[in-house]
């Protein structure tokens, strides 16, 4: 009869996936516009990324990405091709402060700076651009020195995002259209003249005589005593007729005479006293 020979053969499985890792970097913000990503293992396996936006090498372990979302990472065993995946969430922070600017009053003759108030407190720095400053310009508050529009630019601490709020200052210099006359005129017999002023209201008043400001005279109607040097002149009547003398400059406790004739007389003379 025929013998027969069994051979045995062994057949050899090797089904075992790499085992991969994902991560990356940090997250998407105003001042990082992209992450790092990240992949093991380091040898016996090729490498696809896959995912909303890669930037670098889609085949490298590690590569790069500029958006938000999940990315994939799918490993070959060089070895058995065998696979597997691993993902990774990139997080985006794009989050803009919102700041606010203001101001306190209206640029005037009188007030020639205007406080600016910005915001928020705290987590932002700061950057204030406008016509005109009194100081610095990068702290939450500044100072206004001529009229126009400003703007304050702040910057996320954490994110680096940036916004900005403006705020206008107005400025009000119009002067007022004063107005003065007199009602009479100084004589030898008549040592007051009624002063009269204008606007009759939303002004203050303060008269000046050639010495200067006149003490108390702060309204809109005032009686001149003459109590300081001033140019005055007398009207002197002799008979029916009057002369009007030259103006002199009378100095305090001083005094002038008034004659009808250039030569005095006891009777015709008149002393005016300031």
């Amino acid at each position: 009869g025929c013998n027969s020979t069994n051979t045995t053969v062994t057949v050899v499985q090797n089904t075992v996936a790499p085992s991969p890792t994902a991560s990356s970097s940090g997250s998407l913000t105003c001042s990082n516009l992209s992450v790092n990503l990240n992949g093991t293992p380091g040898t016996g396996v090729t490498y696809l990324w896959s995912g909303p936006s890669i930037t670098g090498a889609t085949t490298l372990q590690n590569t790069t990405a500029d958006a938000a979302g999940t990315y994939t990472l799918k490993v070959t065993s060089t070895v058995n091709s065998c696979t597997n995946i691993a993902t990774t969430t990139v997080t985006q922070n794009t989050t803009a402060p919102s700041p606010t600017a203001s101001n306190s009053a209206t640029l005037t003759c009188s007030n020639s700076t205007v406080a600016l108030t910005g915001g928020p407190a705290a987590g932002v720095t700061y950057q204030w651009s406008g016509p005109g400053f009194s100081g610095g310009t990068t702290s939450q508050n500044a100072v206004a020195t001529a009229a126009g529009t400003y703007t304050l630019k702040v910057t996320d601490a954490v994110n680096g995002c940036t916004a900005t709020a403006v705020t206008t200052v107005a400025q009000n210099t119009t002067a007022p259209s004063p107005t003065a006359s007199n009602s009479s005129t100084l004589t030898c017999a008549n040592s007051t003249v009624a002063l009269t002023g204008g606007p009759a209201a939303g002004v203050t008043y303060q008269w000046n005589n050639n010495s200067g400001p006149i003490a108390g005279a702060t309204t809109g109607f005032y009686s001149q005593v003459m109590t300081a040097a001033d140019d005055i002149y007398c009207d002197v009547t002799c008979g029916t007729s009057t002369t009007s003398s030259n103006l002199v400059s009378v100095a305090i406790n001083g005094f002038m005479d008034c004659y009808c004739s250039s030569v005095p007389t006891q009777t015709a003379d008149e002393e005016i006293y300031n």
